[in-house]
């Protein structure tokens, strides 16, 4: 009998209605006003069964916030490398003009359906926060045999690596806006799984995108090999190795000034180790990952105002009598250790309520960051106790 009723308990919390509550922070690492980011969001997902899948609406709350540039770092916010040359060359203070405090909050939309090979999802970007605009997932998921699966998909979401690229800003020189990017990608991928051990490869492409005169190009290969998994009824471990290639094409009119270190590197070579361990029970569900590996990376060199040929002379000029000013902003490479660290702990208090949490940490890239969740599941329809 209770085998019975856990069968229909289960049944009920794949079919009927769910409500998902969530909050969560991010936070990375960077220059005050300019890279650093702080994030913080609340969801509200209701669900339920419908066609052999679930069918869903959503609304999540974002808060983002980047601190106000000085410095050195309002030296290179928007137009303010003509003032700063300026000063340089007359030997006088630079006659910056100073940034508003880089924040924004907004609600953003969404809905769609899910079952076990097709995902869709459509919406929009944070009303509120910047200009409104769609944002959206379609993907397929079809098994192919016992033990393959294939996958593709499309997508077009904000890009959140900053408070520019995300919401936009304002220059304060100028008073144009300028940033709120969006990020058009497809891929597909091929898996191949038998008790946790087996292959992955994955291809994504993100064909040019301009959106509030931004553009990106990007293209990702990953290939990816589990080995010497040991499984049990409750706990299961995975490790192998994994290599990826990144490359992000940023065109730099996507900030008028590229603000340095915005977006994610040019080049990224990754080495990575992934050690994954899950263990699940009647009531417990923990998930833990640690994934040590090596990095390395480059940006190439980049004029201040490349895409405006007037602005970027003037620089040119005021450099060749003073070889203090800046009129492009200087390669960078870097190649060295890097790991990545993830934790997830959900308790089931009742065959209907599950509360939990997840934290990570991330130091791929060209930034640290730090993520944390927290969460309740409530179902409805189940009768069990």
């Amino acid at each position: 009998m209770t085998q019975i009723q856990s069968q229909i308990d289960q049944l009920a919390q794949d079919t009927g209605p769910r409500v998902d509550v969530q909050t969560g922070y991010r936070g990375r690492s960077g220059e005050t006003g300019l890279s650093k980011l702080d994030e913080i969001k609340g969801s509200a997902k209701f669900s339920t069964g419908a066609a052999g899948g679930r069918v869903f609406a959503k609304a999540e709350a974002v808060v983002i916030d980047a601190g106000r540039p000085t410095g050195s770092g309002l030296a290179r916010f928007g137009r303010n490398a003509t003032p700063e040359a300026q000063g340089i060359v007359a030997a006088e203070p630079s006659a910056l003009v100073n940034a508003d405090t880089q924040n924004g909050s907004g609600v953003a939309l969404s809905a769609g359906y899910e079952n076990d090979w097709v995902q869709l999802e459509g919406g929009t970007t944070p009303i509120g926060m910047g200009k409104t605009k769609f944002a959206g997932r379609a993907a397929v998921t079809p098994k192919l045999g016992q033990n393959v699966r294939a996958t593709a998909f499309v997508e077009q979401k904000p890009v959140t690596d900053s408070i520019v690229s995300y919401a936009g800003t304002r220059d304060p020189v100028t008073g144009e806006r300028w940033g709120q990017v969006m990020r058009t990608a497809g891929g597909l991928g091929l898996s191949y799984d038998e008790n946790g051990s087996g292959r992955l490869c994955r291809g994504t492409l993100l064909p040019p995108a301009r959106r509030e005169r931004g553009e990106q190009r990007w293209y990702r290969g990953q290939r990816r090999r589990l080995s010497g998994s040991l499984q049990g009824p409750q706990f299961t471990r995975h490790r192998g190795p994994q290599r990826e290639l990144s490359g992000l094409r940023q065109e730099p009119e996507l900030f008028h000034v590229r603000q340095r270190r915005l977006l994610q590197p040019a080049e990224l070579h990754l080495g990575r180790l992934p050690v994954n361990y899950t263990m699940q029970d009647a009531r417990w569900d923990v998930a833990a990952s640690f994934t040590p590996g090596f990095q390395s990376y480059k940006e190439d060199q980049t004029a201040i105002y490349p895409t405006d040929d007037t602005a970027q002379a003037e620089l040119n000029a005021l450099k060749a009598e003073n070889s203090d000013v800046r009129s492009y902003f200087d390669s960078l490479s870097k190649t060295g250790f890097a790991l990545s660290a993830q934790g997830s702990l959900y308790y089931k208090i009742t065959p209907n309520t599950r509360i939990g949490g997840e934290l990570g940490y991330n130091t791929f890239g060209s930034y640290d960051e730090f993520r944390s969740i927290l969460g309740v599941r409530q179902s409805f329809g189940s009768t069990g106790k």
